[in-house]
């Protein structure tokens, strides 16, 4: 009969760069294990645009603290002001334009939008580690250690969890096998 493979996948790296470091065992009939790492890709740039994302965040959450001060403090000065002015009466939009709150959801928009920055940055941080998605043999590599990539097929593995086996039988034959009707 004939031995095909159920599952095969190009693995592609989804971060661009140097390639800084490929497995010793990423060669044709290696076998791999679900997870190890394929190949690792120059992460200076990746690291940099993750710190920077985390100062952001950090200045963005200073701010948002200013702003609730600020708020807290405007607020107290509406509260003086109308006890010693019992005849004026703010609207409700009045009130909160006085005690800041555009400017506080504006303080807090910022720091949930640093947050999605620092999630993205460390996403992409974390692909530059190209790692093996199953079991598999590898059956092809096409990278080496100094490749410069951008989004390029690293190889190809075929999935060691199931084959397809095709067989060719002589219909007299097939009586002996006890696959049912």
């Amino acid at each position: 009969g004939q031995v095909e493979m159920s599952h095969s996948q190009q693995i592609k790296s989804e971060a661009n760069g140097r390639i800084t470091w490929v497995n010793p065992y990423f060669y044709p009939g290696a076998r791999g294990k679900k997870g190890d790492v394929i190949a690792k890709i120059n992460t200076e740039d990746y690291a940099t645009k993750l710190s920077n994302a985390k100062i952001q965040l950090r200045q963005k959450e200073v701010l948002l603290m200013q702003e609730e001060a600020k708020g807290r403090a405007a607020s107290a000065e509406l509260s003086a002001l109308q006890k010693s002015m019992a005849d004026t009466e703010l609207t409700d939009e009045e009130a909160d334009l006085v005690r800041r709150k555009p400017q506080l959801q504006n303080a807090i928009a910022d720091v949930e939008l640093a947050k999605n920055n620092v999630a993205q940055a460390q996403r992409d941080y974390n692909r530059s580690i190209v790692k093996a998605p199953y079991d598999a043999v590898v059956k092809e590599a096409t990278v080496s250690m100094g490749d410069y990539i951008t989004g390029g097929t690293l190889g190809t593995l075929v999935s060691t969890d199931e084959y397809w086996v095709y067989l060719s039988l002589n219909p007299a034959t097939v009586g002996w096998l006890n696959i049912g009707e």
